[in-house]
């Protein structure tokens, strides 16, 4: 190979180039090179180091969903009745945990359901609630969707507005309806005694037939004269739906004593065992809105028929729609 390499000067001239102009010409068309692949495709994420491309695009940190499904908890002394809905059995054990790190020797009442895609309460913040409401032997806690709802008789207004406070931090951005009483001091007042008359007293107005929860049972029956719908093939009921189980609870409480059962159906379309679950699911939903309206969860059961007992011909859709009930019984 020759020590020297010709150059063309601007002038057309050939140069000869000993072996050091070879090296600084070699060295200027390396850097050329270089700087054109960086202009084409240093920009381009899938040619930056993978570290960068990992930072860019990490997620920001997101505060903890609420469950979509109903889920309720009541307190009655040292028992603890937990209802509707959960995504997997280890939510069950980890909600049963963290009522026993709070009441260690409280009696678990789990009526709970295992539904996938039913969401999960954050454990760590339903602990922070119970822990504050400690003093309400009633206490009574409810999470469907974004809507929390705390329930219960506070001994004073420091422990009911501490709960409300524990919730609203432990759930931020959730709707937070408080429905904790206070007693008021002293009692209810005695109404003034009535003047005496000298016309005789009227006697009692007969009671209707079957006692009060009779007269419940007719209104929450011609309550659910208008079904309770859910969104195809899930649990969830719709606005008007839960709107109607707000009067059907109200209806409720007039019988205090009174057991509730809640039984789910469903038409004859699929698989039993698949009707068997769904019809189970959304009795135990209904169960939850009615408790998280104030129905106490110690009167409460409910499950799922599936097709069974059908009210209407399953071979046109008019009577299969009828077929998808809920059915309460009051009693």
């Amino acid at each position: 190979m020759p020590d020297t390499v010709d150059a063309i000067e601007p002038s057309g001239s050939v140069r000869r180039l000993g072996p050091r102009g070879r090296v600084a010409v070699v060295a200027v068309v390396v850097a050329v090179v270089a700087a054109v692949g960086w202009v084409v495709f240093g920009s381009s994420d899938e040619h930056q180091a993978p570290s960068s491309i990992a930072a860019s695009a990490a997620p920001t940190s997101a505060q903890p969903e609420l469950t979509s499904a109903p889920f309720a908890l009541a307190r009655d002394g040292n028992t603890v009745t937990l209802t509707g809905s959960l995504a997997s059995t280890r939510s069950k054990s980890e909600l049963a945990a963290a009522v026993k790190a709070q009441w260690l020797n409280a009696t678990i009442d789990d009526k709970t359901s295992v539904v996938d895609g039913a969401g999960t309460p954050d454990m760590a913040a339903v602990g922070n609630v119970l822990s504050a409401a400690d003093a309400i032997a009633d206490f009574g806690l409810s999470i469907d969707g974004a809507t929390i709802t705390l329930m219960g008789t506070a001994p004073n207004l420091d422990v009911a507005g501490a709960v409300q406070s524990a919730a609203a931090l432990s759930f931020p951005g959730a709707k937070l309806a408080n429905n904790i009483q206070i007693p008021a001091p002293g009692g209810p007042v005695a109404p003034p005694a009535p003047e005496p008359s000298s016309a005789p007293a009227p006697g009692p107005a007969p009671a209707p037939a079957g006692g009060p929860c009779a007269k419940v049972q007719a209104d929450v029956t011609e309550l659910l004269r208008t079904p309770i719908s859910f969104v195809t093939g899930g649990s969830q009921m719709t606005g008007e739906s839960r709107r109607l189980l707000v009067q059907i609870a109200d209806k409720i409480k007039g019988c205090p004593n009174g057991a509730v059962t809640v039984i789910g159906y469903t038409d004859n379309q699929g698989s039993d065992a698949v009707n068997l679950r769904l019809s189970d699911t959304r009795a135990k939903a209904v169960a939850a809105a009615l408790v998280s309206n104030g129905v106490l969860a110690s009167k409460m059961t409910a499950r799922g028929a599936g097709s069974a007992n059908p009210i209407a011909d399953n071979n046109t859709e008019e009577g299969r729609a009828k077929n998808r009930r809920v059915e309460i019984t009051v009693g």
